[in-house]
């Protein structure tokens, strides 16, 4: 295929993005770029040793034994039971049906605790912050900071300060909607969007995806080159892509001054930056595809645990961002959170496509040696 007939539908792809921009909207980075850590699905988890690294674990039970010791920051996310009796050098962040801190506990940072029946032991030397339906101090808890506690019930063993603040009833009952989804319900049911336009947006989130996996299979090596560098330089892209979007609004200040003051010179930049605002839109473009390749990617290996086509992987991704986002812009504030969202992704994706130049060379210098 021929250079300009790939440029040509390229610029088609990037029109029918810019029609419908407002949908395209859309969060999911972190596992892509974060390089620290370990991330463990499975049934029952258990740590009885040191944790060089900050650990997340989702399982049915999750114990940090007495003889454990996370060396960062730790959270659990356990379906019915998860006991923390070990050590945290850094944030402990727990979620759970019944939670139980041991006596033999020691957690250095702030402790986050969501639960339905907590139990609070052990030495906890930072801010301390529980949502449950009871809670249960025992006499062993060293608090070296307040207590704040969301809960129905609470009882306190203890006698030394300091004591248990409760939230009020205002934020319980908000708390309470949350856990029970009636929040949910009153946000979907309040939100101002009919069954057509729902309908219309899910058939445009498979219309883009379609059209974002097409452009792939025109442009394999230009991807990947692209998604290369979100993997191994992400801070390096976001910064990238953060500055370009804040020249937007000093070349428009610009462009304003010189029609103000030189006619002729502002609209000969008129069509300057009418060409670099197409140019924008096609990296721009190219940088969301390369975020729907990476999502896609990082699901379907947690799913297959093997890597997939670009395909099947982009129109996975497209889909989870472009779905996800236009849901969430129907609720109450939505689309002020798939804006920020967006933004963010947008800033890696966009700094991305301008390293590597639209994908046409590689995000760092590689040398060839002849001997």
């Amino acid at each position: 295929m021929s250079g300009k007939r790939k440029l040509f539908l390229l610029a088609v792809v990037v029109i029918v993005l810019v029609v419908l921009a407002s949908l395209a909207s859309r969060l999911f980075l972190r596992a892509a770029s974060s390089g620290d850590g370990a991330v463990v699905l499975t049934g029952d988890y258990r740590l009885d040793a040191a944790a060089p690294e900050s650990i997340f674990v989702i399982a049915d039970t999750a114990e940090l034994t007495a003889d454990s010791r996370v060396q960062s920051d730790a959270a659990l996310v356990g379906r019915s039971l998860v006991t923390v009796a070990g050590q945290v050098d850094g944030d402990l962040t727990v979620m759970g049906s019944d939670i139980i801190m041991s006596p033999s506990a020691r957690v250095t940072g702030e402790v986050a605790i969501i639960g339905t029946r907590v139990t609070l032991a052990g030495q906890l030397e930072g801010e301390v912050f529980i949502i449950a339906d009871t809670l249960n101090v025992l006499p062993q808890t060293v608090l070296g900071q307040t207590v704040t506690a969301c809960a129905t019930t609470i009882t306190d063993e203890r006698t030394a300060s300091p004591s248990v603040l409760q939230c009020s009833e205002e934020d319980r009952a908000a708390l309470a909607s949350l856990r029970d989804g009636s929040f949910f319900t009153e946000a979907v049911r309040t939100a101002r969007f009919s069954t057509g336009e729902l309908v219309f947006s899910l058939l445009t989130t498979l219309v883009l995806a379609a059209f974002s996996g097409l452009i792939v299979s025109i442009f394999p090596r230009s991807f990947s080159y692209m998604t290369e560098a979100v993997y191994t330089l992400p801070r390096r892209m976001a910064g990238v892509g953060l500055l370009t979007f804040l020249l937007i609004p000093a070349v428009a200040a610009l462009l304003v001054l010189a029609l103000a003051l030189l006619p002729p010179l502002g609209l000969l930049l008129l069509l300057a930056v009418a060409l670099l605002g197409l140019a924008f839109l096609i990296l721009l473009a190219a940088g969301w595809m390369t975020m729907s390749l990476i999502v896609g990617e990082a699901l379907l290996i947690r799913l297959n645990q093997r890597s997939s086509p670009p395909l099947m992987t982009i129109i996975v991704g497209s889909i989870i961002l472009f779905g996800l986002s236009t849901l969430i812009s129907f609720l109450p504030y939505g689309p002020l959170v798939t804006l920020g969202f967006g933004f963010l992704l947008g800033s890696v994706g966009l700094g991305a496509a301008l390293v590597t130049r639209l994908g046409t060379r590689p995000p760092t210098r590689r040398y060839f040696v002849q001997a």
